[in-house]
C-alpha cells in the first residue's frame, strides 16, 4: 500500500476532512493509508512522530492555502522535508489549491497540482465536484507509484524505513529522550544494509550513547529512593527515641503518710532527701521531749519557773490517767481545756521556725510533683502544708488548679 502523508493548516480542518472522506474508497481497495496529525496518540512525541511519518511517505498531499503558507511549520519543516525527498526520488509531492494565495512565488509552482490546472477548490461550482476532481488526479499518482514500488523491490523499502527510524532517532536524541531514542536507533541498526547512510557503526555509537544515560538515570533513581527510605528511617528513629527524664531530687512517698514526720526505713543506704527527713525526725522527736518535760501532765506539782494561771484547772490527775498524746494531724501541743500557753518563747519560735521549714519543704516536693504530672501525690502533699498551715495561699491556689 500507498503511504499517504497530508500537511495542512489548522485553519483548513474542515478541508482536509472533506478530502479524507473523498479517498475513502482507496482506503476499502487498501491501495493507500492515510495520517495526519490528528492520529498522534496520547503521551507520543508529536514531532518526533510527525518526522518519522514524513521522511517515511510515499506521498506527501499539501494542502495549500494562505494559512498554510503562513504556519512556520508547514512552510519551513514539511514543505521543505518533502521538496528534498521529492529532488531525491524518495517521494512524491501533490500540493492541492484549497483557496486563492500566492503559491506560484514558492517552490510549489514547479509542481503539477490538483485540482485541474491549480484551480482553487473554493471556486469550483461545488466541493464535492472540486475534490472528486482531486481524487481522480490522486487515482494516477498512486498507480504510477505502485508500479515504481513494483519495479524497485524491497531495497528501495527497505532504504524507506532505514530513513524514517534514523530521522525519529536523531530527533529524539536531542530532545534527550534517551529510551526512545534508543528504541529508534536499535530499528535503524536492524534495518540497516551496506551502502546505506548514515554508517551503521555510528549509529551503534548513539545507541550505546543512550544506553549509558538510561543507565546513569536508573542510577540516579535508585539513590533517591535509598537516600528517601534513610530520612524516612531516621525520621522513625527520631519519633521513637524516649524523651529524657528530667532528674528531680525527690523523696517521692510510695502512698500517703499520715503523720507529717519521714524516717528512714530500716537498711535504707539512700542519702540526699531522706537524711533530712531522718535529721528531722530526730529534731522533731528532742523537741516533744522537751515540751514534754517543761509541760508534765503527769506531775501534780507545779512545774519549776511556771507562772500559776487563776483559770488553769488545778485537778491533778489520776494516777492512772496516761500522759497527753499528740494529736492525728498537729506537730503542736495544745494547751489543756481552759488553761492558757505556758510554753517558753524560746521553744515557741523553735517549733514555729520547724513548722516553716516543714511547709517550705512540703511546697517544693508538692511542685516536683507537678512537674512530674504526679497530680494525686502533689494534692496530698499540698493537704500536709494546709494541715500545717491552714492559710497558706500557695498552696490553696496549686491545689484548686489540681482539681
Amino acid at each position: 500500500m500507498i503511504d499517504v502523508f497530508i500537511a495542512y493548516s489548522h485553519f483548513d480542518l474542515s478541508y482536509k476532512d472533506e478530502l479524507k472522506k473523498f479517498l475513502r474508497p482507496l482506503l476499502r481497495e487498501e491501495r493507500i493509508t492515510l495520517w495526519d496529525d490528528f492520529d498522534i496518540e496520547a503521551g507520543e512525541d508529536w514531532n518526533a512522530k510527525i518526522k518519522e511519518r514524513l521522511y517515511g511517505a510515499d506521498l506527501v498531499l499539501l494542502l495549500v492555502s494562505a494559512d498554510s503558507l503562513a504556519s512556520e511549520y508547514f512552510y519551513s519543516k514539511e514543505v521543505k522535508v518533502s521538496l528534498e525527498r521529492h529532488a531525491r526520488g524518495e517521494t512524491k509531492v501533490v500540493p492541492v489549491i484549497l483557496r486563492h494565495c500566492d503559491w506560484t512565488a514558492t517552490p510549489l509552482g514547479d509542481l503539477e497540482v490538483l485540482p485541474e490546472k491549480g484551480r482553487p477548490v473554493v471556486d469550483w461550482p461545488t466541493r464535492d465536484q472540486a475534490f472528486l476532481d482531486v481524487v481522480s488526479g490522486l487515482r494516477k499518482v498512486v498507480a504510477g507509484l505502485e508500479l515504481k514500488r513494483k519495479n524497485a523491490g524491497a531495497e528501495a523499502e527497505a532504504q524507506r524505513q532505514f530513513q524514517a527510524a534514523c530521522e525519529a532517532a536523531g530527533h529524539l536524541y536531542e530532545k534527550k529522550n534517551w529510551r526512545e531514542a534508543a528504541l529508534a536507533y536499535g530499528s535503524a541498526v536492524a534495518a540497516y544494509r551496506p551502502g546505506f547512510e548514515p554508517d551503521v557503526n555510528s549509529l551503534k555509537g548513539r545507541l550505546a550513547e543512550c544506553e549509558r544515560y538510561i543507565q546513569a538515570e536508573k542510577d540516579a533513581e535508585q539513590q533517591r529512593i535509598q537516600s528517601e527510605a534513610a530520612a524516612r528511617k531516621e525520621q522513625e528513629k527520631r519519633e521513637k527515641k524516649p524523651a529524657p527524664q528530667k532528674n528531680y531530687q525527690v523523696n517521692a512517698p510510695s502512698k500517703p503518710k499520715e503523720w507529717m514526720i519521714e524516717v528512714p526505713e530500716a537498711g535504707s543506704s539512700s542519702t540526699g532527701t531522706s537524711n533530712r527527713g531522718f535529721w528531722l525526725s530526730i529534731g522533731a522527736s528532742a523537741l516533744l521531749i522537751v515540751i514534754l518535760v517543761i509541760w508534765r501532765p503527769w506531775s501534780g506539782k507545779k512545774d519549776v519557773g511556771r507562772v500559776p494561771n487563776t483559770n488553769e484547772n488545778t485537778t491533778q490527775p489520776n494516777k492512772g490517767t496516761e500522759p497527753a498524746t499528740m494529736p492525728e494531724n498537729r506537730q503542736t501541743v495544745p494547751s489543756q481545756p481552759g488553761t492558757e500557753s505556758t510554753k517558753n518563747p524560746s521553744v515557741e519560735e523553735s517549733e514555729r521556725r520547724l513548722t516553716q521549714k516543714r511547709v517550705a519543704d512540703l511546697l517544693k516536693e508538692a511542685n516536683a510533683y507537678i512537674q512530674l504530672d504526679e497530680k494525686p501525690r502533689a494534692r496530698i502533699t499540698l493537704q500536709k502544708v494546709l494541715l500545717l498551715d491552714p492559710n497558706n495561699a500557695e498552696a490553696k491556689t496549686k491545689l484548686n488548679s489540681l482539681k
